[in-house]
């Protein structure tokens, strides 16, 4: 098969669902390869069977992204009977379920400017447009919301249509406006309230990310080991993918993709790697101190932006 070929085959027309779900049935979702949404009694399931991919949002987490089918419908007591941890009020009595096939990237199904995208909320639907990325995203008495909003908005102008939708009252909002030039927010000048995408490693509590977003910039993932800063940064930067883990056993290039962001395409890097083993003002100072090495992680993920 040709480049091109190729090329086209990945670009074909996508009908990508954009969902939430409780971290608690990630390894569920993942194992059982299904995924499902609240069905209610008077609505046709026939309308799901125009998806083609789902993307799947929890949090800080990577996105889960598969291409997917309509599979059947089940009622609420199968869901329990199979391990599925439901909410404490559960949505509706059947549920729609959906086959989970080949695993991809949400980058490759958001990018595609044949996507049309449909992006799942119980709690908030209304029209998605250039006044709606222009304001504080909306408060909807939960993170879930305002998170997957913030982790579409650097795909927001490539999609051929999208529309938000409530799966427990089936209703449908408003197709999205495409004169949305303006709101590149990676490789143009930023208009009002929109702004330059940036990742911060090493991150600490946020403080640096919080000056830089006075200055113009908005953090779309941040890398901290310490639990306690990075809960911190997590509660100051609402949207902000923050990973609690050891840099050196992170993956920049898987991370990069997942994040939709193209290779030279990143507005900045910042980070403050740990300077106590050769400061000055350190009250040792050691060549065997392995914080002494760190900077090279940052310059990895440099390498790979």
């Amino acid at each position: 098969m040709s480049k091109s070929e190729t090329s086209q085959k990945e670009n074909k027309s996508q009908s990508v669902l954009v969902g939430t779900y409780r971290l608690e049935n990630k390894a569920w979702i993942q194992e059982r390869k299904v995924y499902n949404l609240p069905l209610p009694d008077s609505a046709d399931a026939k309308v799901y069977e125009k998806f083609t991919s789902i993307v799947l949002y929890a949090g800080d987490e990577l996105p889960l992204a598969y291409t997917a089918a309509f599979s059947q419908v089940v009622e609420k007591s199968w869901l329990k009977e199979n391990g599925y941890s439901m909410s404490s009020t559960p949505h509706s009595k059947r549920y729609v379920l959906f086959a989970l096939k080949k695993k991809t990237s949400a980058s490759k199904l958001l990018a595609n400017p044949s996507s049309e995208v449909y992006v799942c909320s119980t709690r908030w639907t209304g029209k998605i447009d250039a006044e709606f990325y222009a304001k504080p995203l909306p408060d909807c008495g939960g993170k879930s919301i305002p998170n997957i909003f913030e982790k579409i908005k650097p795909y927001f102008n490539k999609w051929k249509s999208a529309c938000a939708f409530n799966p427990v009252q089936m209703d449908f909002f408003g197709v999205i406006d495409k004169d949305l030039s303006k709101l590149d927010i990676v490789n143009k000048r930023p208009a009002d309230g929109v702004k330059y995408a940036m990742i911060d490693l090493f991150a600490g509590a946020g403080g640096l990310s919080e000056g830089l977003e006075e200055a113009g910039f908005h953090s779309i993932f941040a890398s901290e080991i310490v639990p306690q800063y990075a809960d911190t940064y997590r509660k100051n930067h609402p949207g902000t993918t923050v990973m609690t883990q050891d840099i050196r056993k992170l993956d920049a290039e898987s991370i990069r993709k997942q994040l939709g962001i193209r290779k030279g395409q990143l507005a900045l890097i910042a980070g403050g790697p740990p300077c106590q083993g050769f400061s000055i003002n350190a009250p040792i100072r050691s060549t065997l101190d392995q914080r002494n090495h760190l900077f090279k992680e940052y310059l990895r993920f440099v390498d790979v932006a």
